[in-house]
């Protein structure tokens, strides 16, 4: 097979096969998204960009997101666009920037292009589960457009530190960790790290916005642990080794060969500082599974400026990543058409189809508490704030700064006489409470999927005060 074939670049930006692809691409996704209900994650930002000033969103929210509000304040433009459903839009365009982006601009071979633009994170994880990482693979785009450029566009590469710095905390690392880049760099070049000032003042700029999040951020609020012992770290660790394949050996050489690829265009520490910043981060302080996109992203923006390298290697050598590849994009492949079938067949959260029964018996008007933190889901599908139990009853989302607030009450013994209680659940197989002077009416189900399979529960379950019925 001559692997030649797959692995040419190609300048062509619209022909019928990139054409075909992208448009296959805006349907799936748009179907997807069509379906897919939004769990807590997906909703806070988007009632919080609803319900709050701009002052509160940038200056006193952070304290208790644990992240800076990029995210948030494009969220409350689109809210003035489309009141509705602007949250699973705004995800849904930033997915087709970058699809079109890649399809269309990236030059890469074909084979390239379809393999990453159907990968997992960029075909499902991001348009389609609408949080702030869909930023990130855009904003990488430009940085990895712009480095050659950094020192003649200093303000322009300033402009995009700045905003992947206002995403979230890992594009706050990523800032100290291009430093990094630089000072090495220099040093290789026996420079003087400020021979050329110009070269700094990017990292200036966003510096200064990162300490500007730093001051927003802190004292932070929300009740995630702090540091992990070493053994939850290297859980952790292990969790992330499944970025490529569910075999965490496979990852570490899929690691391997691709950073082989960076060494030989000579963007290895531009490829490893910030993964390695970004790991040990997961390591010591908070890990979440859908971090693994922001590895992803780098990890593939860096890949696609790496190809070139590939045409003047042996032929042995070129059939090595053009085997690589073809299990990587098999793998990421088969857990899009899983996610994808899933979120067509199966509910993401159950707060959708408890909403409707709400509406069709007519109780959005009476009283409900909410006990466990996602029943402010509900709160999406809402015109109020459906709890009376909420720290801030005006407020829609979520607060976690309130250890009380929407927290299940001791006993079963509830606080006041609501018409209804709402409490949520992680595991189907978990039983429902039971309260003192009400009945369960009925548990609805949503499944939070995760590449091909189910990473927990999304459910809620409804009670009615048995008074209510007399």
């Amino acid at each position: 097979m001559n692997v030649d074939f797959f692995l040419k670049t190609d300048q062509r930006r619209f022909t019928p096969w990139t054409v075909c692809f992208a448009l296959l691409y805006a349907l799936l996704t748009f179907l997807a998204c069509k379906s897919h209900e939004p769990w807590m994650d997906e909703v806070q930002p988007w009632i919080a960009a609803q319900s709050s000033s701009w002052s509160y969103l940038i200056f006193e929210h952070p304290h208790w997101d644990a992240h800076p509000v990029l995210w948030h304040l494009i969220l409350k433009i689109v809210s003035f666009l489309f009141s509705e459903n602007g949250l699973p839009i705004a995800a849904l365009l930033m997915g087709w920037l970058f699809a079109a982006i890649v399809i269309f601009y990236s030059g890469i071979p074909l084979f390239f292009r379809i393999g990453f633009l159907f990968s997992y994170f960029f075909f499902y994880q991001y348009p389609i589960v609408a949080r702030s990482y869909v930023l990130y693979p855009i904003l990488f785009w430009l940085l990895f457009n712009h480095w050659e450029k950094r020192e003649a566009k200093p303000y322009v590469f300033a402009l995009i530190l700045s905003l992947i710095a206002s995403v979230s905390v890992h594009g706050m690392i990523l800032i100290p960790a291009l430093i990094a880049v630089e000072c090495i760099e220099s040093l290789k070049k026996k420079e003087g790290l400020f021979n050329n000032w110009k070269k700094w003042i990017p990292y200036a700029i966003s510096g200064v916005v990162v300490l500007f999040w730093m001051t927003c951020l802190w004292p932070s609020y929300q009740p995630i642990s702090k540091f992990h012992t070493w053994s939850q770290g290297i859980e952790k660790l292990k969790s992330f080794l499944t970025i490529f394949f569910a075999q965490p050996i496979l990852s570490v050489i899929a690691f391997a060969i691709s950073s082989y690829l960076m060494i030989k265009k000579e963007i290895f520490l531009l490829f490893i500082i910030p993964i390695t910043l970004w790991i040990l981060f997961f390591f010591a302080v908070y890990y979440a599974p859908w971090h693994e996109g922001i590895i992803y992203s780098w990890w593939a923006l860096c890949v696609m400026k790496s190809l070139d390298a590939v045409y003047s290697w042996s032929r042995i050598s070129k059939k090595i990543v053009f085997l690589l590849f073809i299990l990587i994009f098999a793998v990421q492949l088969k857990w899009s058409f899983s996610a994808w079938s899933k979120e067509m067949r199966s509910p993401y959260s159950g707060s959708k189809a408890l909403a409707e029964e709400i509406f069709k018996n007519h109780w959005e008007n009476e009283s409900f508490q909410g006990f466990g933190d996602r029943t402010s889901t509900m709160n999406y599908y809402f015109k109020r704030n459906l709890f009376e139990n909420a720290w801030k009853p005006e407020k829609r989302y979520y607060s976690w700064n309130h250890e009380k607030d929407l927290v299940a009450p001791q006993g079963g013994i509830v606080q006041g006489t609501p018409q209804f209680i709402i409490t949520s659940q992680y595991c189907s197989d978990t039983p429902a409470i039971e309260y003192q002077g009400y009945e369960w009416i009925g548990r609805f189900d949503g499944t939070i999927f995760w590449k091909d399979t189910v990473i927990e529960g999304d459910i809620y379950d409804l009670y009615r005060r048995v008074e209510a019925q007399k």
